[in-house]
């Protein structure tokens, strides 16, 4: 069985432009998670990730009425949304000005796990204590990490860490990041999770642990609490965003 639960928690910007899905399907196993970030400085933010989100909907309707997709189907399905997405948000803004957010997703069937990512919102995986990522940004300054330009280190203190090399809303032809595992060739052990941020959780420096990622869903009754603690820890550390996560575990 798999369980799942979110929080979106607004920080020190003047308005919460983080959308997020998760859900379960109800025999427990399939699930989805999603996670929109708009992005500050554009036109009208949080509708571009509510767009997103919506696409992610449909998504999971067709993930959890029918029978097991193919690897090729479940990939196939989901870049569609990231392309619906994108053209809704472009439709949306016309002529004004240019409107965009970022999108990460995850969903699990019987059979296979995928994980899709735009933009700079990450997707980790923790199994035997250890907190993996799973995505690479579409950013600046991940191209300069790349290159040897920045260390890591540096990365995570750079004032211009968030400025984007790929997001929904751009035109013409969007590039996704589509990662599909067969689960028979994952440990899916319980407790194995898959925990979805914003970066206005995994930007403040030294905060996203192991031990406290893993004593959040210990100690608290749901994983929707245990997302929420996370959030508001993130608040509390200093995150110069909004705060959002998702996480989704096999129970």
């Amino acid at each position: 069985m798999i369980e799942i639960g979110g929080a979106s928690l607004k920080g020190v910007r003047s308005e919460n432009q983080d959308r997020y899905f998760a859900k379960v399907s109800p025999d427990g196993e399939r699930a989805i998670g999603a996670i929109a970030d708009g992005i500050g400085g554009l036109a009208d933010g949080a509708g571009a990730a509510a767009a997103a989100v919506r696409a992610v909907e449909e998504f999971c309707e067709w993930l959890f009425e029918g029978d097991e997709p193919t690897p090729a189907e479940l990939r196939d399905r989901v870049v569609q949304v990231y392309r619906t997405a994108n053209e809704s948000i472009v439709k949306r803004t016309g002529s004004r000005a240019r409107s965009g957010t970022t999108l990460v997703v995850a969903a699990v069937t019987e059979g296979h796990r995928i994980v899709a990512n735009v933009g700079d919102s990450r997707a980790f995986r923790l199994h035997r204590g250890e907190l993996s990522r799973m995505t690479t940004d579409h950013s600046v300054v991940e191209e300069l990490v790349r290159d040897g330009t920045l260390t890591p280190e540096q990365a995570e203190r750079s004032p211009y860490r968030n400025l984007l090399t790929r997001s929904l809303g751009d035109e013409g032809a969007l590039e996704v990041d589509v990662d599909t595992i067969d689960r028979a060739e994952l440990d899916t052990e319980s407790g194995t999770a898959v925990i979805l941020t914003s970066d206005g959780v995994h930007d403040v420096p030294g905060f996203l642990t192991t031990q406290l990622v893993e004593q959040a869903i210990a100690e608290e009754p749901n994983l929707n609490a245990a997302a929420e603690r996370i959030c508001r820890g993130a608040i509390e550390a200093g995150s110069r965003d909004n705060a959002t996560m998702v996480i989704g575990r096999k129970a």
